[in-house]
């Protein structure tokens, strides 16, 4: 058992392959180098509570692939687009309704550039945020 736990590569091994610093190019380092350690630890737990782990499954080229499908895992938006198959236009599971283009503009221009949020254009002067829900 022991032998098998000191075969696990060590980080730094693999952040050094070329594989991996493939990933590190793709996406953020710190998400690469969480999926290295939870793929070890996950090794590590298998192997201590007497798991069967195939040699192969703890060399580095494995392990390194394991790393790979973590990363792509982790990085992948947690919020997607889905086909609404249900025949509910409204459906609470799917984010309600869609939204109308003329909002989605209005939203796209509110968060892409500066507006007058509690700067009153009248008078050159400080405003109050809540004058535009009036």
């Amino acid at each position: 058992m022991n032998e098998r736990l000191r075969r696990l590569p060590k980080v730094d091994a693999l952040l050094n392959r070329e594989d991996v610093q493939a990933l590190i190019d793709q996406y953020p380092r710190r998400v690469v180098l969480a999926a290295i350690r939870d793929t070890l630890d996950d090794l590590r737990q298998r192997l201590l509570s007497g798991q069967n782990v195939p040699p192969p499954d703890i060399e580095p080229t494995a392990v390194a692939a394991q790393v790979k499908n973590r990363t792509i895992a982790a990085a992948r938006p947690v919020f997607r687009r889905v086909v609404n198959g249900a025949g509910v236009i409204i459906h609470t599971n799917l984010g309600r309704s869609c939204m109308a283009e003329e909002a989605l503009e209005a939203i796209h221009l509110a968060g892409r550039y500066y507006g007058n949020l509690e700067f009153d254009l009248a008078t050159g002067r400080r405003g109050s945020r809540y004058s535009h829900v009036e």
